[in-house]
């Protein structure tokens, strides 16, 4: 009986910690304000969310699901963004500059316009994203994966698919 104890409190103390990867004042911070500085949203699930001129300005946002949110005139200057899934995300006209999206999910993400100046989209997959227009001067791309890509100048990059 001991063990059973011991075993259910154990497994109680892993799932709150897990649960709550992310302060939740500060989700409620920006679902009700569209702003958030110096927040820890990591591992939130922000899917299917509309973040359109959403400010969230040197926070934490590892591992944030943002797959199919609208984050349309984002800004989202100098925050951590390591292994974020964007996946299908409209960031059309985001000011991403200086933002670190290492690892990131940026599949069939649009990025049109975006100024992605000074960041880091190394090891980021890009397969099917929309460039077009973008700004990646001074943009560290070591190993991010351009399928199927538009790139800024417009044209499709096939290579490496």
């Amino acid at each position: 009986m001991r063990y059973l104890t011991a075993a259910i409190t154990l497994a109680a103390a892993l799932t709150s910690t897990s649960a709550s990867a992310f302060d939740p004042e500060h989700l409620k911070q920006l679902t009700e304000t569209n702003e958030c500085e110096k927040c820890d949203l990591s591992e939130a699930d922000l899917s299917g969310q509309n973040l359109s001129n959403a400010k969230i300005v040197r926070s934490n946002l590892k591992k944030v699901n943002f797959s199919g949110a609208n984050l349309q005139l984002v800004v989202l200057i100098g925050s951590k963004i390591n292994e974020a899934d964007f996946s299908t995300a409209n960031l059309t006209g985001a000011n991403l500059s200086g933002a670190n999206l290492t690892g990131a999910i940026l599949k069939d993400t649009k990025l049109i316009r975006a100024r992605l100046y000074g960041g880091n989209i190394s090891e980021a997959d890009l397969t099917g994203a929309n460039l077009k227009g973008a700004n990646l001067r001074n943009t560290a791309m070591e190993d991010a994966i351009f399928c199927n890509t538009i790139m800024p100048n417009g044209h499709v990059n096939r290579n490496g698919c």
